[in-house]
């Protein structure tokens, strides 16, 4: 996690600083040069009102799942917390008259947020009637092609980013653009310019035949989309290897483990930063969202020689669950 500003790079240890820190990591940016900046706001910063000192301009909601309810124990104290950007810090005044609220109204808390913002909204979305959305569009192996349409005209376009969830994200970053009354041109150019996210659907090189990608999804939600998208550009099999974080929301566990079930072809569950929880205790968590489905439990020995069946193994050491793999995938093969 981190804050980077031309060739400056600093390091946070959450995804929002604390107030405080917040303000000096400003600072630091204006002292850099920076005229604008672009930062994820977390629910607990909102809970905690760490930046309850900042004016934005414009504030976007992407969705809302399951997620953090370790913190919070409702969906709807998380909704609160959420919602307090628009209702109490979008607010349009003298200072900020050109405030904006940007939603996507294609999710099922889009339309609550929007209603409860207390500044003009921009709205973007696929399924729903919307500001901002994209037509005959395209998902390839090579990325995401069509035409965005938009209050301010239409263009066609072509993005390097992966899959359904990256057009969403990429709509959010041009409603942002609309709201910042800029040109289709530039906004174009802005998303066809940018080629990756780092631990998003990343992909990794290898000489193997392979497409090897890394994806940070760490709740139901996230890697359902993932998946998803894997699924509908893979012309061969789709290899996941994942894990549950330890000290978090354990409701979320067997669900993901259903979810890499249901969609991946192999399912490697293994540990992923267990912080202060036996990791063995994680992986039975998310084996049990898994064994309903009924697919076929592996050994190591049984892979020994691939697989041909779907199924699913646990294995607790990181390293050689990747490397079983990647052991594992043909030429044509997703991991």
């Amino acid at each position: 996690i981190q804050y980077r500003f031309a060739e400056t790079i600093i390091p946070s240890p959450h995804t929002t600083p604390e107030s405080v820190d917040l303000q000096r990591t400003l600072r630091e940016l204006v002292k850099l040069g920076a005229r604008s900046v672009v930062m994820e706001v977390s629910s607990h910063a909102l809970d905690q009102r760490r930046v309850d000192g900042c004016a934005f301009d414009i504030g976007v909601f992407t969705n809302l799942t399951r997620d953090h309810l370790d913190y919070h124990k409702e969906m709807d104290c998380y909704l609160e917390s959420k919602q307090r950007l628009f209702t109490e810090l979008l607010v349009a005044d003298a200072k900020k008259p050109k405030r904006h609220a940007v939603i996507n109204i294609d999710d099922p808390y889009g339309s609550l947020m929007a209603g409860s913002a207390a500044c003009p909204v921009i709205t973007y979305g696929l399924m729903s009637e919307a500001l901002v959305t994209a037509r005959n569009v395209r998902f390839t192996t090579s990325g995401i092609s069509g035409v965005l349409v938009t209050p301010v005209g239409e263009t066609a376009f072509h993005s390097r980013l992966l899959g359904r969830f990256n057009l969403y994200n990429i709509l959010a970053a041009v409603s942002v653009g609309v709201a910042m009354d800029l040109k289709v041109e530039v906004i174009r150019a802005g998303i066809e310019g940018h080629d990756k996210v780092a631990g998003r659907l990343e992909s990794v090189d290898n000489d193997r035949g392979i497409t090897v990608l890394v994806d940070y999804a760490h709740t139901g939600d996230a890697l359902e989309n993932v998946l998803k998208t894997l699924q509908e550009i893979a012309s061969a099999r789709v290899i996941t290897v994942f894990g549950c974080g330890g000290n978090r929301d354990r409701g979320k566990r067997p669900i993901m483990g259903e979810i890499a079930g249901r969609y991946s072809d192999m399912t490697i569950i293994t540990s992923d930063n267990p912080r202060r929880e036996d990791p063995e205790t994680i992986i039975g968590e998310i084996r049990a969202g898994i064994v309903p489905l009924g697919i076929k439990e592996y050994t190591v020995e049984e892979l020994s020689s691939g697989f041909d069946e779907k199924g699913f193994i646990a294995m607790e050491a990181r390293r050689e669950a990747i490397c079983l793999a990647v052991r594992l995938a043909r030429p044509g093969d997703m991991v």
